[in-house]
Order: structure tokens, then sequence, then C-alpha cells
């Protein structure tokens, strides 16, 4: 169309598939019009909201650990293959990402200081740029919900007040897209070639952003993470919350144990147990994001030579699965595509 050929409605572009929330392509939109159409146009809005997303992820794990433990988290996020291979496509996934850490950021902001006004408007901002670039923010906002409850109705009445108000800003967009001959495709008609996941893939979802998918690989990994994201779970169990910094410690574990295990329980038990396909890792990107929280907190219960060690090694078995998230790895060379 840009270039001045003729469009048939059914191939009339993205912008017609109303059923996907509308923030991403509004912004590839403009990046167009300001740079003009092209891939490198593309990639440059994803990988901008991928260093956004960075500075966010700083933001939150600075709460929590210092040193090799925060230097060796943040690398993992630059170089895990995960994060690698979609932040930097032509796709919403790199703004999830952003948006995702975005929600938590501002609810533990709120959660802080639940009586300030910049923190109530920018956590329902926070929750309407989430609800705006996938529609599965709701359980993540749900996550944020739940956790506040546990912090009494000081905390509870903003969180839930300001939070519904962000997320439901989406609604007259849900409302003119899903009317009937607004052009937009049925839901079911979307997500009818995913298939059903199996429990492999469920667990591949605990390892996935530390290497390639690989069963061979798997099973070094994913004990590992499974060990050092539950020694918090363990810790906050035990220790009671007399005081208000263990209360609010508690309180964060909780936050990162719902959204890295229950958000994604859920989304297989829908998949597996009815006729639509949620759970992708694409769409549980916070998700994957809260499960390196509670990674990071796991290993700063561990001595410092330990968690140096297991960061490292963490680290190198990243890295060594880097190139496998690249262009060169990830689609066909340019002559096959033109064969």
């Amino acid at each position: 169309r840009l270039a001045g050929a003729e469009v048939a409605p059914e191939d009339a572009g993205a912008l017609d598939d109303r059923t996907h929330p509308p923030l991403h392509l509004l912004l590839l939109h403009g990046a167009f019009q300001l740079v003009g159409v092209s891939e490198a146009a593309g990639r440059a809005l994803s990988l901008a909201a991928f260093a956004g997303f960075m500075v966010v992820a700083w933001r939150i794990l600075r709460r929590y650990a210092s040193g090799l433990v925060l230097a060796g988290a943040m690398l993992l996020f630059a170089f895990s293959p995960l994060y690698v291979y979609y932040g930097a496509m032509v796709r919403p996934y790199a703004l999830v990402m952003l948006v995702s850490a975005l929600l938590f950021e501002r609810y533990l902001a709120l959660a802080a200081n639940p009586a300030g006004r910049w923190e109530r408007v920018s956590w329902a901002l926070a929750c309407t740029a989430a609800m705006a670039t996938q529609y599965l923010a709701a359980p993540l906002i749900a996550v944020c919900v739940a956790a506040s409850l546990t912090l009494g109705r000081r905390t509870a009445v903003p969180t839930i007040a300001f939070g519904t108000a962000g997320a439901l800003a989406v609604l007259p967009w849900l409302v003119v897209a899903m009317l009937p001959g607004s052009g937009s495709k049925p839901l079911a008609a979307l997500i009818d070639w995913m298939a059903r996941p199996s429990l492999d893939g469920f667990a591949w979802f605990y390892a996935e952003a530390f290497g390639v998918p690989d069963w061979g690989r798997l099973v070094y990994v994913l004990p590992v993470v499974i060990l050092l994201t539950c020694l918090p779970l363990a810790d906050a169990a035990r220790t009671p919350a007399a005081m208000d910094g263990d209360r609010r410690l508690r309180h964060d574990v909780l936050l990162w144990a719902l959204a890295a295990f229950v958000v994604p329980a859920a989304a297989f038990l829908v998949s597996a147990l009815s006729t639509y396909t949620v759970f992708v890792t694409r769409q549980l990107l916070g998700s994957q994001f809260a499960l390196l929280v509670l990674l990071v907190l796991g290993l700063r219960l561990l001595p410092r030579p330990a968690a140096g060690v297991l960061v490292v090694a963490l680290l190198g078995w990243t890295v060594a699965s880097t190139p496998f998230a690249l262009p060169t790895h990830t689609r066909p060379d340019w002559r096959q595509v033109a064969t």
C-alpha cells in the first residue's frame, strides 16, 4: 500500500486484525511514519523497548541483589536466547517485556507508598499500557492485587481501584474492535493453529531462558533453576513476619512466586483442558521475568562463593546458547527465501 500497490481487503494489514491489542501496532505505525518503512525501523522499535526493559529490570533487581549477583542477572537478560530472540522481532514481544516489568515495578512502588499520588497514577498507567499490549497482562495485574491483600487495606484498596481503572481503559477498544462487521477475526480463528502444550513443554518453560530446547540440556538446568526459585519460598515460609522488613520480603516472594508458577500453570491447564491454547512462552514473558527475579532471591540466600559459582555457571551456559537465537539460525538464508 505504501508503494502505491492495490491491496486486497483480506490482505489489508495488521491493523485490520483488531483482535490484538493496539499499542504495538500504533507505535510501529508511528515509527514507520517517522523514519520510513524498513526492517531496520521495525527492529529498532523493538530494540528500544528491550533497552527500556533492561533499565526497568535493573531498577527491580537492585532491590534484592548487588555486586556479582546483580551483574550476572543483568547479563543473563542480555544474553538469554529467549530475550535475544524475542527482543529484536518486529512483533510486540519486546514491548511485552517492557510493560510487564514496568507493571511490577510500579506496583512495588505503590506498595511502598500507597498514599502517593504519582505512585497511584503511574500504577494505573502501567496497567493501561500492559492491557493495550497483551490481554494476558490481566493475570499479572491479578497477581499484584492478590499480593497487595497481604499488606492490608491501605495498600490493597488503591491497588485494586487504580489497577482496575487502568486495565478497563482498554475496554472501548475491545468493544469497538469486537463489534460484528468491524473486520476483526474471531479469537478461535486466530489461535487454532497452535498445538496443545505437552508436559515436556511446560517443564521446558522453566529453563528456556537459559538455553535452546533440548532435553539433554534440560535435565541439567531445570533442577538448578527449580531449587534456586524454591529457596526463597522455603525461607519465607519459615521466617515469622515479626518486622516490617520481613513482612515486605515475604510479600515480594509471594508476588514473584504467583507470577512465576501460578500464572503459567493456569495457562497450561486452560490450554490442555479447553479448545483455546494460551500457553506459549511469548505470551508469558512477564512470568519468565518473575522466574528470574525469584532465582535472584534464591541466589542471595546462598553463601557468597556458592552464589558466585552458580551465577558464572548459569551465565556461561546461557552465553553458549545465545548464537542459536540470532537470525542466522532462526530464519532461512535469503537464497532459500528467494527460491
